[in-house]
């Protein structure tokens, strides 16, 4: 039997430019990557977007791979483990956060269709299409079905 799972995948966007620090035992790379989710307001019938922001940090030769080959609004899938951080800053104030530790990455092939909507503000949410599609579709009415 499996004791524990922490496996993180994300297809998204970069949102920044990769940072990258230089340590004495090795180098570390932070990446912002956005994703979308999208559901229909029941009461106007509109869609909305929701968009979550994920802070994913390369370690090692990793980080030098990812610094060097990740731009800026480039999309890409990430795999890695969740790890949560917390700290008392010497104010005394307590702080949290949490991050994804990427183990791979790929970077996924440029779409006419997005290049042409980032340039006009707009973000391009589908899948790129090599990728398999999700095996049961999400339906905003299974949101009823939900015993909380």
């Amino acid at each position: 039997m499996l004791a524990s799972l922490n496996k993180v995948s994300l297809i998204g966007r970069v949102t920044k430019k990769p940072e990258i620090q230089l340590f004495e035992n090795g180098s570390v790379c932070k990446i912002s990557l956005i994703t979308f989710d999208y559901f229909t307001d029941k009461k106007t019938g509109q869609k909305k977007e929701i968009h979550d922001w994920h802070s994913v940090v390369f370690w090692g030769e990793s980080a030098k791979v990812a610094q060097q080959n990740i731009q800026e609004n480039q999309w890409i899938y990430i795999e890695g483990k969740l790890k949560h951080r917390k700290w008392t800053a010497k104010d005394g104030t307590f702080h949290s956060n949490a991050e994804i530790f990427a183990t791979e990455f790929l970077i996924l092939p440029k779409n006419e269709n997005q290049q042409n909507q980032v340039e006009q503000g707009k973000v391009y949410p589908d899948t790129p299409q090599n990728l398999p599609k999700p095996i049961q579709e999400f339906n905003s009415t299974d949101l009823d079905e939900l015993p909380f």
